[in-house]
């Protein structure tokens, strides 16, 4: 993964794939997608999770940051499962680059606070953050970047996060170094514990998805070093 070439150039290829894959999108598609999301199991678990970190703190306001969010689905999901005080205390904000996907966000669900751009967008502080971030999820994002993006991310985020919530293949979850999985367009499994011990996190627990699939094997919730388990 370190060298540069043809594996570079996949990989380059693979992301540009994607891109216009999303930015086909519209907003009748949004609609169709989150029919289907609602009905997925991992969408549920990952809902499960969020709100239960969320309701086992007493922390007013819970600033709650998905990287990756689209149209901010999963935090719907995630605010359905919450009892009303924690609902009441949770403030809920996405990153997310598709134009049309924050357009709908913003339009569908007003109490996201949406952040048009991209992860470099917020390492170079162009993106108001909220001052600190209690939870930030990831959903299915990881697979599809570079380690050096993921270590990047991970290590930015380290500074304002207290506790992740990762929805990813975890198959790789104790290993040295990142694997690309075949086939497939260029998904890595990543070695989870050791870049977030690498910036300060210890892995708090780990799910296996119930019913998994090629993006999702699992959950992981995982708490910055010195902060006391909930």
């Amino acid at each position: 993964m370190q060298t540069e070439g043809t594996l570079a150039l996949r990989y380059a290829a693979v992301m540009d794939k994607y891109r216009r894959h999303w930015n086909q999108i519209d907003a009748a598609s949004f609609d169709q997608m989150h029919a289907g999301w609602r009905e997925l199991p991992d969408r549920g678990q990952l809902a499960q999770l969020t709100a239960g970190v969320a309701g086992d703190s007493r922390h007013a306001p819970f600033n709650i940051l998905e990287i990756g969010c689209l149209t901010g689905f999963n935090h719907v999901l995630a605010r359905e499962q919450m009892d009303d005080d924690t609902a009441g205390r949770a403030r809920f904000y996405g990153l997310e680059p598709n134009v049309g996907a924050v357009a709908y966000g913003r339009k569908h669900f007003p109490w996201i606070t949406f952040m048009e751009g991209t992860a470099e967008d917020m390492y170079a502080g162009v993106l108001e953050l909220p001052e600190s971030v209690d939870l930030c999820v990831v959903s299915r994002v990881f697979m599809i970047l570079h380690p050096r993006e993921v270590a990047a991310s991970l290590t930015f985020m380290s500074q304002h996060v207290e506790r992740f919530v990762i929805c990813d293949d975890i198959m790789n979850l104790d290993g040295d170094v990142a694997a690309i999985r075949t086939p497939g367009d260029f998904e890595i499994m990543h070695p989870f514990r050791k870049i977030l011990a690498g910036v300060g996190f210890e892995v708090e627990r780990v799910e296996l998805a119930r019913v998994p699939d090629r993006e999702c094997s699992g959950f992981i919730v995982a708490r910055r070093k010195g902060i006391e388990p909930a």
